[in-house]
This record gives C-alpha cells, sequence and structure tokens, in this order.
C-alpha cells in the first residue's frame, strides 16, 4: 500500500533539499503498483509548484490542479503522492523537493524491504496501453524448496503398502508398518518366496553354509565343497559343422567335420581363469578337428591338439596362464 503522511512523525522543522530522488511512475510505496502514481519519501514543502522532475517521458510540468495531461503532473503537498498522466506508467523519473519528514523514516522502510529483497525479487509488467500492470515474485534460490522431483507448486506425498507419513512440526516422518516376513526353515536354509505371502527354505535341496561359504544341492546336510551337487547336473552341448571359438555359454562342442576339417579358437586363458571345455570329433572322415590356443597360450605345452579320430576328445581347463588336458 502507498505510505500515508497524514500524520508527519518525523517532521523536520527545517526542510531539507533532496535530489534525484528515483521513482518509477506507477509503482507508490514499497513495490505496490497504483496507476500513474509515486509516492516520495517525504512530504515535499509547497507552495506549488515546488517540485521539480526529469527524466524518461519528459519534459515534466507541475500544475496546480486539473487532471495531468502528457508531461504534466499533480503534487499533494499533504501526502506526497505525485499524479501524472497514465501513459507515464513505466518510466523512471527524478525528482527533487524540498522534503519535511515522514511518517515513517527511511530506516523503518529498509527494515521492511531490505529483508523482502533479499528473499524475492518482483517483476513488474505493464500492459499497453500502460493502463494496467501485472506484478509477479519471485523467490530466491535457496530460500524454500521449490520442486520436487520436476514436480512444483502443491505436492501431495501418498504413503504406498506398508508405509506411513506423519506430519510432525515441520517434519515428515515415513516409516515403514512392516519388518518384513520371518525367515522360514531350518539353519541354512536359502529363502524363498512362497505363494506371495511368506518364504521358506528347503535345507534339504538348497543349504548355504555361511561359515565355510559353501553351498549343498540335495546334499541333505551341510556341504563339503565350494559347489557340493548329490544331484544329477546339466551343462550346455553344442553341435558345429564349420570353424567356431570356445564361447561364454560352452560347456560340449560336438565337432563334425564331414564337410571339412574344423578348428575350434579357445579364448586367452587369462580372461577365462578355471573355466572347462569338453570337445569331442563326432564324425568318421579324416578330416582334423583342432583345439586352437590363441593369444600365444598353450595347451600342454603346444599351441595346438588336433583330433583326427572318430569319437576322440579332450577336455581342457585354464589356470589363467595356459590351457591344461585333464
Amino acid at each position: 500500500m502507498g505510505i500515508p503522511y497524514s500524520t508527519k512523525v518525523n517532521q523536520r522543522l527545517i526542510g531539507q533539499a533532496i535530489l534525484n530522488e528515483s521513482h518509477l511512475v506507477g509503482i507508490v510505496g514499497v513495490a505496490t503498483y497504483t496507476s500513474s502514481q509515486i509516492s516520495l519519501v517525504e512530504v515535499p514543502q509547497g507552495p506549488a509548484p515546488a517540485v521539480t522532475i526529469t527524466g524518461s517521458g519528459g519534459p515534466y510540468t507541475e500544475i496546480t490542479s486539473g487532471s495531468p495531461v502528457g508531461g504534466q503532473f499533480l503534487v499533494n503537498y499533504t501526502t506526497g503522492v505525485i499524479t501524472f498522466n497514465s501513459f507515464q506508467n513505466g518510466n523512471t523519473v527524478l525528482v527533487s523537493y524540498t522534503g519535511l519528514g515522514s511518517e515513517i523514516a527511511a530506516q523503518d522502510v529498509d527494515e521492511v524491504q531490505n529483508p523482502l529483497n533479499s528473499i524475492m525479487s518482483l517483476n513488474l509488467t505493464y500492459v499497453s496501453p500502460f493502463t494496467s500492470a501485472t506484478a509477479t515474485w519471485t523467490l530466491s534460490n535457496n530460500i524454500v524448496v521449490t520442486s520436487l522431483n520436476g514436480i512444483q507448486d502443491a505436492v501431495t506425498l501418498a504413503a504406498g503398502s506398508n508405509i506411513t507419513i506423519t506430519p510432525s512440526g515441520h517434519t515428515l516422518i515415513i516409516a515403514s508398518t512392516g519388518g518384513g516376513a520371518t525367515p522360514g526353515g531350518a539353519n541354512g536354509s536359502v529363502q524363498f518366496n512362497v505363494l506371495g505371502t511368506s518364504l521358506g527354505g528347503d535345507v534339504a535341496h538348497f543349504y548355504w553354509d555361511s561359515t565355510n561359504f559353501r553351498l549343498g544341492l540335495t546334499t541333505g546336510t551341510t556341504p563339503i565343497s565350494t559347489l557340493d551337487n548329490a544331484g544329477s547336473l546339466g551343462l550346455p552341448s553344442r553341435t558345429v559343422t564349420a570353424t567356431s571359438s570356445a564361447s561364454a555359454t560352452d560347456y560340449s562342442i560336438l565337432a563334425d567335420a564331414t564337410t571339412g576339417p574344423i578348428n575350434i579358437p579357445l579364448p586367452i586363458a587369462s580372461t577365462v581363469t578355471r573355466r572347462i571345455y569338453d570337445i569331442k570329433k563326432i564324425d568318421s572322415t579324416a578330416n582334423a578337428v583342432t583345439v586352437q590356443a590363441t593369444g600365444g597360450d598353450l595347451i600342454d605345452g603346444s599351441s595346438t591338439f588336433p583330433m583326427s579320430v572318430q569319437w576322440q576328445s579332450v577336455t581342457i581347463q585354464s589356470n589363467g596362464t595356459n590351457w591344461f588336458i585333464i
């Protein structure tokens, strides 16, 4: 709102010259829009004409009565409010006058305006032909949370399953109402989802020894090896009829060299430490099936291991440096 001067608490006994007091036409008091008006910090000393104005939209001339047109302005020597033609809205003017004091001291205005300016800023947009304006206040950075994961303005936090959200003063307490399912089965049981309602384990068929870090399959008791399987074991098998490299998904490679010799290049041993391949020639032709080491590796001291007899096979394993027949 505008600053009223009906009671001049800080009235000066002797007027003081005030030079080039800056104002934006349309802003009255502390950043409040009133079309075609400004409000001086102090009440000007009369009689009229006693106020000088320069700035954009000029030249300016003081009148003592009537409605201002063009660059004319009318001064209220009781309130300190100056009225212009509405065409001057948005123009910056410099006002010089003799001040008699104000109802509110400058430091009192600063106590309100300075903290306000530190947390937000005003953007005033005038609407042509400057008969009205739109004021937009913007919060400064690092003052409040204005966006949450890209969501702005009003944000609703919705509690999901087994979650509670409880306001407590300026704190939101987010808690889980469930502690998780109770483990099932005997000691050493690996836990499984049972019909989506509980956890369960079958230690006789899937046993984890957390002391020695061993896993038992159908052992029925504590496993005695890192992987202890007392049941059947399925491993991948692939048949090839042309040269094909041993891959990460291979175990048994059945080579049919009926149409011509076949090479089986191995991975570099240092990249597949402990890997095992079982390679077998299954055709009756004289075409060779040759297992080839790569990257300078050796297979029991040789760069290749050829097989020319049907049903001949070799099982090899990497020790991280070379390949060895086992």
